[in-house]
């Protein structure tokens, strides 16, 4: 094999999301849509009727780090190269108004926050809830800037829940090529 598919195979190694063993735990439990409806219900603190409970009281250990790293991303040195993030680093606030900046990271300690309570609700480590999913949406009787601030962390934590179920809805049911069959094509493509 030459250097440069080499290099191009060490580079496609190096930028995988998610493990041939972790996508193999996504196939086998987020195939079913039944799983992640019970993990969103979870993520917006509404009731989980008997078999969704079941379902999210036999989480694996392996199941719940993969929701975590999705749902409430850390620093992670060890991450493949360019795939470190959190919700602080992906804050983007230059040219940005003082006031708009206040707004946005008061939001995002918010979802932090939220997500990490809801985490350990999901893990059974936690049964009270400081921060309630409906106490942010948007009511007069709050003060503006507070509103707009619980509000856009509400709408966020929505539009991030529903992007990490589809990421792992997409994974399920995509047909995977191992690092190995993905050497075998490029070699065979390289000899073309």
């Amino acid at each position: 094999m030459g250097e440069a598919k080499q290099k191009q195979i060490a580079h496609f190694e190096q930028n995988l999301r998610f493990s041939d063993e972790k996508i193999g735990i996504i196939k086998s439990f987020f195939t079913d849509n039944k799983v992640l409806i019970a993990v969103r219900k979870v993520f917006l603190q509404k009731k989980l009727d008997e078999v969704e409970t079941k379902i999210i009281k036999g989480f694996t250990k392996d199941i719940l780090d993969i929701i975590e790293n999705e749902m409430i991303p850390k620093l992670n040195p060890d991450a493949p190269l360019f795939k470190v993030s959190d919700w602080w680093s992906t804050f983007d606030f230059v040219n940005m108004p003082l006031e708009k900046i206040a707004i946005d990271v008061q939001s995002r300690e918010i979802i932090v926050n939220y997500l990490t309570q809801q985490f350990k609700f999901l893990k059974g480590e936690r049964t009270n809830q400081e921060i309630l999913f409906d106490d942010l949406n948007y009511s007069r009787n709050k003060n503006l800037q507070q509103g707009i601030i619980e509000l856009n962390a509400r709408n966020t934590i929505i539009e991030h829940l529903e992007k990490v179920l589809i990421t792992f809805k997409n994974f399920a049911g995509e047909e995977k090529e191992t690092i190995e069959q993905i050497k075998e094509r490029l070699f065979k493509n390289s000899n073309r």
